[in-house]
């Protein structure tokens, strides 16, 4: 047996206003939905190769909120990282690790915690 793929789920206490993080700030797109009587309940989002779910918190049996840390690569993350303080975001300080990248930190609307990273190749 072997795991063929994932995709992180997020319980979200702020399901609308973290699905327009993502939509704004990482330029994620619906790619399905479900909305209950208080409106959306549920969202499966992708932006590239990457895909996530984002899910509100009375959807899930026995929540318990935990912060977490998505990794995500990136390839311009210069250019990302100036696209998110021009627009508000608050991202942290652009660094580059010993391990060859060029990263930044950013916390969505749930307390959640990305880190978004590029691959430095050097000649």
């Amino acid at each position: 047996m072997k795991l063929l793929g994932g995709i992180p789920v997020i319980a979200c206490q702020h399901i609308e206003q973290t699905l327009a993080f993502y939509q704004r700030a990482l330029q994620f797109v619906i790619l399905n939905r479900r909305d209950d009587e208080q409106g959306l309940a549920w969202a499966h989002l992708q932006s590239g190769e990457v895909v996530l779910m984002l899910e509100k918190a009375d959807q899930v049996v026995n929540a318990t909120f935990c912060s977490l840390r998505l990794y995500y690569y990136v390839d311009q993350v210069a250019e990302l990282h100036h696209y998110l303080r021009a627009n508000q975001f608050k991202p942290g300080e652009l660094y580059q690790t010993d391990y060859g990248t060029r990263e930044f930190d950013i916390t969505d609307p749930e307390g959640n915690r990305l880190t978004l990273g590029q691959k430095i190749t050097t000649v």
